[in-house]
């Protein structure tokens, strides 16, 4: 009967030492995925801290590039205006100028006629 019972408690002691030893190996299969996902975790963190400061950098420089485009583009709208004026300073010109040829056919057309009427009255009088 003590030799059952030892038996048992054999018997008991090693399913339990089995247990504890899955118990252990869960353990440990855990404890490996715990510290590899706060590897991850960890590098997560480091990407993040990375791109928070990339993202500052790249708004900064965004900044600047506006501020430095700002008296370009003033410039851009002053040489439109400008450009605009002259062009309508130019167009003024050639209508002027059109008038002017204009007026210079006229002109050479009655020098035409009057050197006819000088010719005829020099031929009438000869």
């Amino acid at each position: 009967m003590l030799q059952e019972e030892y038996k048992k408690t054999q018997e008991l002691f090693q399913a339990s030492n089995r247990k504890i030893d899955q118990l252990l190996s869960d353990l440990q299969e855990r404890d490996n995925t715990l510290r590899l996902k706060d590897k991850k975790l960890t590098d997560f963190k480091t990407k993040v801290i990375e791109l928070e400061k990339n993202r500052h950098i790249m708004a900064f420089r965004t900044s600047e590039m506006r501020s430095s485009l700002e008296p370009k583009e003033q410039q851009i709208e002053t040489l439109k205006i400008e450009l605009f004026k002259l062009e309508g300073e130019f167009e003024q010109m050639l209508k002027q100028s059109t008038i002017q040829n204009q007026k210079l056919i006229k002109q050479n057309v009655q020098i035409g006629v009057l050197e006819k009427n000088i010719n005829t009255q020099s031929e009438l009088t000869n």
